[in-house]
Parts: C-alpha cells; structure tokens; sequence
C-alpha cells in the first residue's frame, strides 16, 4: 500500500505478500523501512488495515500540528471495519471511501501518480533482471523497489 500525502510526500509503503506464515528473510533488507505483513491470499484484510492506520496514524500526526486528516480509501471493504473507522474517528481521521468499484472513475492518483509509479517500477524490473539475472522474489523485493 503506498500512501501519498497532499503536499506531495509519502510515508514508507506497506508490503502484504501472500503467504500462510511469515518470513523474516522478506525483510532482510528493507531501506524503505516499510511495513511488511502477510495474508493467505496476498490481500488487505481487516487486521492488517487496524494495524496500518495505527502507522498512518503516527507517522502524519506530528505533521498535521493536531488538525485532522482525510484518508481517501477506494471501496474495499477492508478500509471500513468498525474496528477500523473508530480509530480513525478517536484519532481525528477522516475517512472518505470512493464508491465500490468506481475508483478507476474518480480516482486521478492512478491515472497521474501511480501511472508514473508502474511505470518506473517495470523499467526497475527490466534493469535488475537483466543486470543480476536474478527473477524478483518475496526477498529482494523491497530493496529492487526501493
């Protein structure tokens, strides 16, 4: 999950990668200092978004001096636990949810930003598979892209 401040800065990624336990070797090196989490299917779900927002949470604070933020999350249903709005709401969030299935409509970031951001990335794949003759994996994924 990147997350991309209005003033145009971003705090470290959240890396879910699919798998039934979790590895410390996917982490190893991890210069983005991301968050690293896992699912069966790979996915976002209910806990690992509590546990996101909670990061969010600190890591923009300080920066708001006390005022509130929005968050825009797109429809899935994991960013509008119970659990997961009610954090937002003791912590002075705002969350704005796009309509399920519709961000592709509403949702300029993937069109501008995360357009810049896909394509920087497979050119960065071409360039380590080439270089390293080595395929992307759980454990170099972090440091290829950072």
């Amino acid at each position: 999950m990147v997350t991309i401040c209005a003033d145009g800065d971003t705090i470290a990624p959240t890396v879910i990668y699919k798998g039934q336990a979790f590895s410390t070797n996917w982490h190893q090196d991890n210069s983005l200092e991301a968050s690293v989490a896992h699912s069966k299917k790979g996915w976002t779900d209910g806990v690992i978004r509590r546990l996101w927002i909670e990061d969010f949470d600190k890591k923009t604070c300080m920066k708001t001096n006390g005022h509130a933020r929005l968050l825009l999350v797109d429809g899935h249903n994991s960013h509008y636990t119970k659990d997961f709005l009610d954090y937002a709401w003791d912590h002075n969030i705002h969350v704005l949810c796009y309509p399920a299935h519709s961000t592709h409509i509403y949702q300029g970031l993937n069109v501008v930003v995360f357009s810049l951001l896909k394509h920087s990335w497979t050119k960065e794949c071409d360039h380590f598979e080439n270089s390293k003759r080595l395929w992307i994996t759980k454990q170099n994924f972090i440091s290829v892209y950072g």
